[in-house]
């Protein structure tokens, strides 16, 4: 029997699911009792850090300990957000309350900010999500965004160049967020993330599905081939909706990094009167509330 609780992975980011432990054990009895007495160990860490985890077991005998996320950004866009918004609209389709009205779409903003940062942070370390979807980004206890479900990732070889193509598993992930060399079975590389995100963009700021109803076929013509792309009529900034017009560009070298994204969308916060040194700081900021959560655990 084996535990342990340092991260198992060298992925460290605030907006990362971290992992707080692992168990192996072969003896199955001994493994659901030992589980029992883990979780009692770590109540008074939940109960003290405000902490809430939860115990997956990825095979027979084997078990991680992650930090549990109490609703995913599908749910958001599906049901939480278009009931905020339906209950701030008055006749004629004017707000209510413009206050409230403006922290909903800040919140949109922020999360969508945090996520740039994410990827960014990805692909510094020349890694490639490929599974960029609304399901696989959840929210923790304290509402801060959690990008989960690294089923897909590659890390992609050195290259001399950071616009290389490599030949990879073509038609990795899920439309509407597959790039579109990935889908026509092409080399593709880091910037098919930023399709992803793109499609993703879209869909926080809109509340809807983008590409309702496609079939893969129906993605392949229409999308990939004929280049269409969802209507951009949507209630956001002009600056946004020209990032968003960018990142899925059907030229892969012409979409931008995620360097330029988050600068966008920082700038789109400052805008909104945000302190900028807040924004500036907000991924160290929660990188050092998380690993300090962790450093109390251990003491405890």
């Amino acid at each position: 029997m084996f535990i342990s609780t340092e991260p198992q992975t060298d992925l460290n980011h605030p907006n990362i699911i971290k992992m707080r432990g692992s168990l192996h054990c072969t003896n199955r009895v001994v493994s659901i009792h030992f589980i029992f007495l883990f979780y009692e160990s770590f109540k008074i860490c939940i109960l003290k850090l405000n902490l809430q985890f939860f115990i997956i077991q990825l095979t027979e005998g084997f078990y991680l300990v992650l930090d549990r996320l109490y609703e995913t950004l599908q749910e958001k866009i599906d049901t939480l957000w278009p009931k905020e918004y339906k209950g701030l609209m008055g006749l004629f389709g004017l707000p209510k309350d413009k206050v409230k009205m403006a922290r909903l779409f800040q919140e949109r903003l922020v999360i969508s900010y945090d996520l740039a940062n994410v990827f960014r942070y990805l692909h510094s370390k020349r890694i490639v999500y490929r599974d960029i979807k609304p399901e696989n980004i959840g929210f923790d206890v304290r509402g801060d965004v959690k990008l989960f479900d690294f089923g897909l990732v590659k890390e992609m070889p050195p290259s001399k160049s950071k616009d290389h193509m490599f030949i990879m598993t073509p038609r990795t992930g899920s439309i509407p967020y597959m790039a579109p060399e990935c889908m026509t079975v092409k080399p593709y590389n880091h910037k098919a993330d930023v399709f992803g995100f793109g499609m993703l963009l879209w869909e926080i700021f809109s509340l809807k599905i983008p590409c309702k109803g496609f079939t893969r076929f129906d993605f392949q013509e229409k999308v990939c081939k004929q280049k269409y792309r969802p209507d951009l009529g949507i209630k956001c900034p002009a600056v946004t909706k020209a990032i968003i017009s960018e990142c899925w560009h059907d030229d892969p070298l012409k979409r931008p990094e995620f360097d330029r994204i988050a600068t966008i969308l920082r700038g789109e916060l400052n805008d909104m009167g945000q302190e900028q040194e807040s924004i500036r700081n907000r991924t160290t900021h929660m990188l050092n509330r998380s690993m300090n959560s962790l450093c109390r655990m251990h003491v405890l």
